[in-house]
């Protein structure tokens, strides 16, 4: 509030005057503010609260002594009933412990009555394994004159056996949970142990270590009851295994030796002793009937020493064998569930071992020396892992015999299995076979020329190759993916292989149309590019040039654009069905052989464009020499007009168009070498043409000089020069009508249309009427 300055030297009437003016601004303003309370939310909670405040006592300090000693009261009433709290959560958590005591004191008890009933179980069992337990099936065979007591006999052992077998599962469980237990109390030590040391135990109870100190002292016991569980479970393994290979076996009996069965691996189990059952297994019955089947005789039979002829029929009597014997065994769904793996473990696993360390079994299969002996065992030991799981759990459902089969591929054995086979000596065999009889077609094509026959396939060549050296080297392709020749995991190697004996063709028809490699003369000889033609010639008069032929370069062209497209569409397919390959796999080969085949394009457009183009330019510029005559056939010689074309017009592209007639070309070369010819063959043509007009003019020139022009000029009143031009206009339009006949559009020829503009004045001696 603002302070007001009163004098001090006002009357009585004056202050009083004073007060009420102050009294009265009081009043207005009090008016104003309960208004703007009663407007506002705040404001009315104020009003009601200060007519409460109203009704307190004006003497607050009474107001204080008098509520001071209840104060106390309140207080000291709160610290005893604290107090009283406190004693009774001290109370409940004694009584709590207390509780968790007899808790855990029951707990330990039942698990000492556990472990005593496993005890005894395993005493029995030990007991019995003693002094010896007389199979069902002997007792039955001891004899016994009334059959029904001897039929009562059978199923009450039948039943104790159950039983017994039972009983041993039981005890495998006890101990599992015992351990189990053994493992938690040495755990919740360790964890009091860390949190004393950390004082950070934040439990409502303190920590109690007398049931984990109760299981510890029983740890050795623990232990031994475990260790006798699994040496019990396997020996009833063993026995059961022993009792299923008896002969004449009621079906009663075998059941009941499954689920004996079944106890007893589910034991193994339970006490982390599954390895224990697939090694009783192996070795129980497994590794008698490999001893039994495996053998260097039995390898050998039916073939000469070190073939392996009886491997394929071995490894399938194998196969019958163990799915006779066995199947039943190996097809129980709990197997699996109880992460038993007979399969891998108990069957491939022994056999891959006996394969593999006997050595003159080793060394029959996995290096014979020879290739197809090698290819041949590999196939058979392959197609019987492949169906192994197939074979073995006929009635399973068929995600599961998947899955046990990837588990065979998986196994580390596997893999150390396929590592024994030396691969790369087998296809190093093979593709030396096959260059081989590639070089030796070819050597032999060299002597003798593309006319040789070097195909020496079993059969006859049935193939759109007409050539012998490309049929010698369709039947090598295709050999390579012969079911007898082919093994899946050198697919690479015999695919990049196919193609380097497709690179070493196209290198040798290279290095021919090069002129390095000359037919006629022995294979040892080549000729190197440098030589001089003298070399050549010493090499001997016989030996030539293919590619100097231009039919020997379009019928090998051919070949090649057969060979081509061979590789792009058949071979692939052939290829990806041998594989059984994949959409993706598919895909790839095809991509690498399109690679390959590409290759072969540019070696067919200089074959075209380049080789055979030389060759029949020459040959058709060949007439062209004849072109300089025409003057000299006029020339003072008073001979008529001339009415018709040269008579070596027509053989000016006579040797293209028996040649195109003659000869296919490759739908991928197209038509773009007769062009090139015809060009060739025009500019030369025009320019043979242009040098005879000027020397015709020249001579005209000297001519006129002499008086004596007038009287050669014949009755016809054309002079030698005119002839000359007419006979030239009529050579140029035969050959118009040549490059029409070959195929040509002279319009597209730029040395034809230079030809008929220096002919331009042949054309108004040919038709003077026009002309005039």
């Amino acid at each position: 509030m603002a302070t007001i300055d009163i004098p001090s030297n006002l009357s009585t009437a004056a202050l009083q005057h004073k007060y009420q003016q102050l009294k009265d601004q009081a009043d207005q303003h009090g008016q104003i503010l309960t208004q703007k309370l009663a407007s506002s939310q705040s404001g009315q909670n104020l009003l009601h609260m200060g007519s409460s405040l109203s009704t307190l006592p004006t003497d607050l300090h009474f107001l204080l002594t008098q509520l001071h000693p209840l104060l106390q009261g309140v207080e000291q009433a709160e610290g005893n009933l604290s107090s009283k709290l406190n004693s009774i959560c001290e109370r409940a958590l004694v009584i709590k412990k207390h509780q968790r005591r007899v808790i855990h004191a029951q707990e330990c008890a039942d698990s000492y009555e556990d472990l005593l009933a496993a005890e005894k179980i395993v005493q029995l069992d030990l007991q019995k394994r003693k002094h010896g337990s007389v199979p069902v099936a002997e007792s039955r065979a001891s004899g016994d004159d009334e059959e029904g007591s001897a039929n009562d006999a059978d199923n009450n052992a039948l039943d104790d056996a159950l039983d017994h077998a039972l009983s041993l599962e039981r005890a495998a469980h006890i101990a599992q949970s015992l351990t189990m237990e053994l493992q938690q109390s040495q755990d919740d030590i360790t964890d009091i142990a860390d949190e004393t040391a950390l004082n950070n135990i934040n439990a409502s109870l303190p920590p109690d270590t007398e049931r984990a100190q109760f299981f510890l002292q029983l740890a050795p016991r623990i232990r031994r009851l475990e260790a006798d569980v699994s040496q019990c479970l396997a020996a009833e393994l063993e026995r059961l295994l022993l009792q299923w290979t008896q002969q004449n076996l009621g079906a009663n009996e075998k059941e009941i030796l499954l689920l004996r069965f079944g106890h007893a691996v589910r034991g193994l189990s339970l006490v982390g002793r599954a390895t224990d059952a697939e090694s009783v297994f192996a070795r129980t019955s497994i590794m008698p009937l490999i001893r039994e089947h495996i053998s260097m005789g039995r390898l050998d039979q039916g073939g000469a020493r070190g073939e392996c002829a009886g491997l394929t029929s071995l490894l399938h009597d194998l196969s019958n064998t163990l799915a006779q014997r066995f199947g039943d065994f190996l097809q129980m769904d709990y197997l699996l569930t109880a992460g038993i793996d007979l399969l891998t473990r108990g069957i491939w696993v022994p056999l891959a071992t006996t394969l593999m360390t006997d050595s003159a079994i080793r060394m029959a299969i996995f290096s014979p020396g020879i290739a197809k002996i090698l290819q041949t065992n590999y196939l058979a030991l392959d197609t019987f892992l492949n169906s192994l799981a197939v074979n073995l759990l006929r009635e399973t459902k068929p995600e599961i015999v998947t899955s046990a089969q990837q588990r065979i591929f998986e196994h580390p054995k596997t893999a150390e299995f396929s590592k024994k086979w030396n691969l790369p000596i087998y296809y190093q065999l093979r593709f030396g076979e096959c260059s081989k009889r590639l070089n030796i077609a070819i050597e032999t094509t060299t002597k003798d020329g593309w006319v040789a026959q070097v195909y020496s396939g079993e059969t006859e060549a049935l193939s759109k190759f007409e050539l012998s050296l490309f049929q010698e080297l369709n039947d090598i392709l295709l050999f390579l993916w012969r079911p007898d020749v082919l093994l899946p995991p050198l697919t690479n190697r015999f695919l990049r292989g196919a193609l380097q004996l497709v690179g070493r063709m196209t290198h040798f028809i290279q290095e021919g149309m090069d002129g390095k490699v000359r037919f006629g003369q022995e294979p040892s000889r080549e000729i190197e590019g440098n030589e001089t033609p003298d070399a050549i010639e010493e090499v001997g008069s016989h030996t030539y040039c293919w590619a100097d032929s231009e039919e020997n370069v379009a019928a090998v062209t051919w070949e090649l654009s057969v060979l081509e497209g061979f590789l792009r569409d058949e071979y692939s397919s052939i290829i990806c069905k041998s594989l059984d390959a994949s959409p993706e796999l598919s895909e790839l080969v095809k991509d690498v052989l399109s690679e390959a085949a590409d290759q072969i394009l540019p070696l067919l457009d200089t074959a075209w464009n380049a080789v055979i183009v030389k060759i029949l330019t020459e040959k058709c510029c060949t007439p062209l020499a004849l072109v300089k005559g025409v003057a000299a056939t006029y020339r003072m010689t008073n001979r008529p007009p001339p009415t018709q074309p040269s008579h070596f017009c027509d053989q000016i592209l006579r040797p293209l168009q028996e040649f195109s007639e003659a000869n296919r070309t490759p739908s991928t070369v197209g038509f773009r070498w007769k062009q090139q010819i015809v060009v060739q063959v025009a500019d030369r043509y025009a320019t043979a043409v242009d040098e005879l007009l000027t020397t015709v003019a020249r001579t005209e020139v000297a001519l006129q000089r002499n008086r004596r022009a007038s009287r050669l000029t014949t009755a016809g009143g054309m002079s030698d020069g005119e002839k000359v031009k007419l006979q030239l206009y009529l050579d140029c339009q035969a050959f118009v009508k040549q490059v029409h006949s070959v195929g040509i559009n002279p319009e597209t020829v730029i040395g034809l249309i230079k030809l008929q503009d220096l002919t331009k004045d042949g054309e108004a001696l040919a038709n003077p009427s026009e002309q005039g």
